[in-house]
């Protein structure tokens, strides 16, 4: 049986060709082979051409691979890195997404991919796009963002990196009085015996003291 019968129902004219198109649709990655053969009623009964087509799937590679960590970065300023994703088979495309969940981080694009509502997403054929993670830190100590790549590679669909940084600052806390109040009983024109306001600084940086001033009603007799 003829599997086209538009290339069957008409006979083949003296001194002409026929073009059959053969085209390839593999249903998974990798090579694949078959033959197709024509069967006639000439002097060569039948003629056989071996087939072989190789699927092509997308592949994604980031760099770097595991994550990284911006530093020491002090409370009000901020810090930066890139992640480049690549593709690394020719001739196919690579959609992916991004995203992450901390406050502290926030996702732009540098290169072949758009960003709304610290999401980005882009498609990768040669060349590799690069996403932008930067660290503003609002408290002091420690942080970390899980930024979470989408793709279409089937082999490795979800991709995880961890950036971490750690936010910088002196911080000011009062130890005495424990309360925030602090009592004084003394004659009048007597001195009082010294009482202590005691505070720290639980940061990582150095805490400035830029001034100390003693204000209300009774002011004028403390000191």
């Amino acid at each position: 049986p003829c599997a086209n019968a538009a290339h069957c129902a008409t006979p083949l004219q003296v001194s002409t060709t026929l073009a059959i198109p053969v085209r390839c649709h593999p249903a998974s990655e990798g090579a694949h082979s078959s033959a197709v053969t024509l069967t006639t009623d000439g002097s060569v009964a039948a003629v056989t051409a071996s087939l072989s087509c190789t699927g092509a799937v997308p592949h994604i590679s980031l760099t770097p691979a595991s994550g990284f960590d911006l530093g020491t970065v002090r409370v009000g300023a901020s810090a930066s890195g890139e992640i480049s994703v690549a593709n690394t088979t020719p001739g196919t495309s690579l959609t992916f997404s991004v995203s992450q969940g901390s406050s502290q981080f926030n996702l732009s694009c540098a290169a072949g991919c758009a960003c709304a509502d610290d999401i980005c997403t882009g498609t990768v054929g040669a060349t590799p796009a690069r996403v932008v993670v930067s660290f503003a830190p609002t408290a002091v100590g420690a942080a970390s963002a899980n930024v979470t790549f989408l793709s279409n590679d089937v082999a490795s669909e979800l991709r995880t990196l961890v950036v971490t940084g750690t936010g910088s600052g002196p911080v000011f806390q009062r130890v005495e009085p424990a309360s925030g109040e602090l009592d004084f009983v003394t004659p009048p024109a007597t001195l009082s015996a010294p009482g202590l306001v005691r505070i720290a600084n639980p940061g990582n940086a150095d805490l400035h003291i830029t001034g100390a001033t003693i204000t209300g009603p009774a002011s004028s007799g403390l000191a």
